[in-house]
């Protein structure tokens, strides 16, 4: 598995290598409530951590299908 992972403040931050965005799980919910989009594609932790402090903060709403 090629995946980033940081825990802040109650949350999971999660990215699978190659995307372009941050998944953000608030505590044990699930799907994510929030994804943080990336510029550029994360490939390094360096990538990860670019992503986390210049990315743009989107929130997710899902409806039943």
């Amino acid at each position: 598995m090629q995946a980033f992972w940081c825990g802040i403040n109650g949350c999971e931050h999660i990215a699978w290598k190659g995307s372009y965005e941050i998944g953000i799980y608030q505590g044990d919910e699930s799907p994510p409530s929030s994804f943080i989009i990336s510029p550029k594609r994360i490939e390094t932790v360096e990538d990860f951590d670019y992503c986390m402090n210049h990315g743009e903060r989107w929130k997710a709403t899902y409806e039943r299908v």
